[in-house]
């Protein structure tokens, strides 16, 4: 997901917020702080709220697009009788998720709607921006096309275990991740936390319309903004999604979702 989502290390704003760092250690005043920022922050505390709403001692939770375990660390923190599982495309970083989290699953695969092997661009100089599809990116891009394995969601976790929770941040796939899911989704009805931004959809053709129908329509659930407001129409959703791509994703703009049983 931007994660608008992890706090500003850990996100695919992390370089970029490092050249604002003597922004913040100068405390120049609110009005002075860029929109992203503002929306960064704002979208942590909320995800961070869900989370201790959504999850209990024995949570059992699903990170796609792990990173370096922003969302991994606070499941096990919130959930530490829970079984987790993290999925991480790079190499190093899926490496590096398995020292720091012994107790959780690491699987170094990209997550679709397929099996086997495919191209995926590693933005060395934006790793959070890394994915199955070249973007627009904050600034110039090194990209390094890699080989990864791709894999289904429901070929890889075992089918014993009730998920509970499934948060979804892979760079505009998550569509295909969702499709991947359709068995551990219907089954279980966890709570998904997922991003949809047509700056990251791009790639993909993926509409605000083929996420409402294989959430609401096929999977039953509802559609939430992060501060709660929902269940979300196909009408909502369409608004949101455009009006935060033509504000050039100001403060207000908005790119990630909840679903859940309504």
């Amino acid at each position: 997901m931007n994660l608008i989502k992890k706090l500003l290390t850990d996100t695919p704003l992390e370089n970029p917020a490092r050249s604002v760092r003597k922004f913040f250690k100068k405390k120049i005043s609110g009005e002075n702080v860029p929109d992203w920022i503002i929306r960064t922050r704002r979208d942590d505390g909320y995800m961070d709220n869900i989370l201790k709403k959504m999850l209990n001692n024995s949570s059992n939770c699903v990170d796609i697009g792990a990173h370096r375990g922003y969302f991994l660390k606070r499941f096990i923190e919130l959930s530490p009788e829970g079984k987790h599982f993290a999925f991480e495309a790079l190499p190093e970083f899926a490496e590096s998720l398995k020292e720091k989290f012994p107790s959780a699953e690491i699987f170094n695969y990209a997550l679709g709607n397929q099996s086997g092997f495919t191209n995926f661009c590693y933005v060395k100089n934006l790793p959070g921006w890394s994915g199955l599809k070249k973007q627009d990116y904050p600034e110039e891009g090194e990209v390094e096309m890699i080989e990864v394995e791709i894999k289904k969601l429901d070929e890889v976790l075992p089918g014993e275990v009730k998920i509970d929770f499934i948060k979804i941040d892979v760079e505009g796939a998550e569509y295909e991740v969702l499709e991947g899911a359709e068995k551990t989704i219907a089954e279980y009805k966890p709570v998904i936390l997922f991003e949809h931004a047509k700056i990251h959809n791009a790639g993909y053709n993926t509409t605000p319309d083929m996420i409402y129908e294989l959430l609401v329509k096929k999977f039953k659930l509802g559609i939430f903004s992060l501060d709660g407001t929902g269940p979300l129409s196909l009408k909502d959703l369409s608004g949101i999604y455009m009006s935060s791509f033509e504000s050039n994703y100001d403060r207000n703009a908005q790119t990630n979702f909840i679903a859940r049983i309504v």
